[in-house]
């Protein structure tokens, strides 16, 4: 049966109070037309505790098989590939892209809906609740996939996830945003609508030297297939063109992008997914 809605998840090793929490407020949210695509990236921890949400909430969870990939010592590894798997099973017009360590409240979720537009990504001002920081906002406009929200058709246009980067660490998230503002063309991002980051350990930004060379490693990768640029990286690395400005429909700031180097076609057809034909 198809929806109107899938909440994209991919989770690997979430501590059990970070997942749950994700859970519980959703379960805050109106889910008649939803449905959470939870797809376990060969996660060690049980999760059996999810049987019972699925009582509650449209949960349809997906295991993945192993698959080549750089991990760090705890098994993690990037989740292009698993998020690239929630999409192939994704069947709603509207697709929340949602990080597993999130809380999004009930009126963050229904404005997404509201201001929905399938031309262009909304996102939300992101805050973490241990320090306060200010993860994207006002004050950092760092619109990366804590929680987006656009349509299923933007994501396959765009490409989905590029799993080249499953061979190191990190900046996946850039690239994947970036080919998003290219197709998309313009971000709303709604700073009345907060949502929040649980802090929690990160092993991909520990300093042992296997991390930081994957780092390097994806980095490079980034830059190279970006011809020399970062997306939302520093100014004298641009991507693209970034404008600023107001939404007419919604009132909210809005970032418009322009590809002034004409990258756009290079970076799709470097991209690894099962959403970019290979042309033999």
């Amino acid at each position: 049966m198809s929806v109107g809605e899938s909440i994209l998840v991919t989770v690997f090793n979430r501590e059990h109070e970070v997942l749950m929490n994700l859970f519980r407020w959703l379960n805050a949210s109106d889910l008649s037309d939803s449905e959470i695509i939870l797809v376990d990236d060969q996660s060690t921890y049980d999760y059996g505790w999810l049987e019972a949400y699925k009582s509650l909430m449209p949960i349809k969870v997906f295991k993945m098989d192993g698959y080549p990939a750089f991990r760090t010592e705890n098994g993690a590894n990037g989740p292009s590939k698993a998020f690239n798997r929630a999409l192939q099973e994704a069947s709603g017009e509207k697709v929340c892209i949602l990080s597993s360590d999130m809380i999004v409240p009930a009126r963050v979720l229904a404005k997404a809906r509201q201001d929905y537009d399938p031309n262009s990504i909304w996102c939300p001002m992101t805050m973490d609740l241990e320090t306060s920081n200010e993860y994207c906002g006002p004050h950092r406009v760092f619109p990366m996939p804590w929680m987006l929200y656009t349509s299923r058709e933007k994501v396959i246009e765009a490409g989905g996830w590029d799993e080249n980067f499953l061979f190191g660490s990190c900046w996946d998230d850039n690239d994947f945003v970036g080919r998003l503002a290219l197709v998309a063309n313009k971000i709303t991002c709604d700073w009345g609508s907060v949502a929040w980051h649980q802090s929690h350990y990160q092993p991909a930004y520990e300093k042992k030297q296997a991390i930081v060379d994957s780092n390097k490693r994806n980095l490079t990768y980034l830059t190279t297939k970006w011809a020399g640029s970062i997306p939302f990286g520093p100014p004298d690395m641009m991507a693209f063109e970034m404008a600023r400005g107001r939404d007419e429909s919604t009132g909210n700031f809005c970032l418009t992008f322009k590809d002034f180097k004409n990258v756009k076609e290079r970076v799709l057809s470097m991209t690894l997914s099962p959403f970019i034909k290979v042309n033999v």
